[in-house]
């Protein structure tokens, strides 16, 4: 169960259609990120096999391997595998519909178990939920690679991009605060039952480390 996962930058009918001429049975389009990019996921014998045509016969397509401890996220096989098995770790999560706001990469209508596992298991669609947001929204990421806001930019003009953490690069709450003004409001924080809900990562510490999880079974 050695994956791979990997940046191809191409529309997606052409990696589809590479993909069913190469008789890649376990490879498919992972995220949906951009109209000139994609992330592909699969065994990484199949995968290798996909670069190697790129690299052979379109030698001028973006490629970039996403390092991922030998895990295909969001593949076939992961979800065959895996899926079960991470919904009886998550446990019953009674379903609750998300709110009109919230915009799913995974098209849960619903945040429940199977929301927890298919943002792992299963395709996410970034174009998709980016072409959803409102003209003119300011876009926030939070993690330090900012590969959600390279994709809003291919994507979309029209949006404000804020990133809050750069690698390598100290901030201050000052910083970012001053950044996401007039947004940021002072006051107590407010938790309730819904707030705990979502708060998986504090609710199910053994799965919030997946890829090390994850890297331990596929060994």
């Amino acid at each position: 169960l050695n994956g791979k996962m990997a940046v191809v930058g191409c529309e997606t009918q052409k990696i589809d259609a590479l993909i069913a001429e190469l008789g890649l049975k376990e490879t498919r389009i992972a995220c949906y990120n951009a109209p000139q990019g994609q992330t592909v996921s699969g065994p990484a014998i199949e995968v290798d096999v996909l670069l190697n045509y790129f690299n052979e016969r379109d030698p001028n397509t973006f490629i970039q391997e996403v390092p991922t401890g030998n895990i295909a996220y969001h593949g076939k096989w992961l979800g065959e595998a895996f899926s079960t098995w991470l919904a009886n770790k998550f446990g019953p999560v009674e379903a609750k519909t998300l709110p009109s706001a919230w915009r799913s990469t995974s098209r849960n209508k619903a945040f429940g178990t199977a929301y927890l596992v298919d943002n792992i298991c299963r395709p996410v669609y970034f174009q998709e939920a980016i072409e959803s947001l409102p003209q003119g929204a300011t876009v926030v990421e939070v993690g330090p690679s900012s590969g959600m806001l390279t994709q809003v930019k291919r994507v979309r003009s029209d949006l404000t991009r804020i990133r809050l953490v750069e690698v390598e690069k100290a901030s201050s709450t000052g910083d970012w605060r001053s950044r996401l003004l007039p947004w940021v409001v002072e006051g107590k924080e407010i938790v309730n039952q819904e707030s705990i809900r979502l708060q998986y990562g504090s609710r199910y510490p053994s799965l919030w480390d997946s890829r090390s999880l994850l890297s331990r079974f596929l060994r």
